[in-house]
């Protein structure tokens, strides 16, 4: 059974080739993109409040996590 992780990373092989030769501007610009569909699914019908609050953790947790994996991705991209 393939889980959620498996589905990710895989997804993930999938797409770095792709990007990794494009400029920063570019990468950024599609990452901003599918991080506006993936916050914009952090949604409390009925409750404006909660979704306010829901995907500002949602992105405080995400900017925590890909703070962590610059140090893992510089190295492997080549970067000083």
């Amino acid at each position: 059974m393939t889980t959620q992780a498996d589905e990710a990373l895989a997804l993930y092989e999938t797409l770095r080739p792709h990007l990794a030769d494009k400029p920063p501007e570019v990468v950024g610009a599609i990452l901003s993109s599918l991080v506006a569909i993936w916050v914009a699914r952090h949604r409390k019908k009925g409750d404006d409040a909660l979704t306010k609050h829901v995907r500002d953790k949602v992105l405080k947790n995400h900017v925590a996590q890909v703070r962590k994996l610059i140090l893992l991705n510089e190295p492997r991209e080549g970067l000083p």
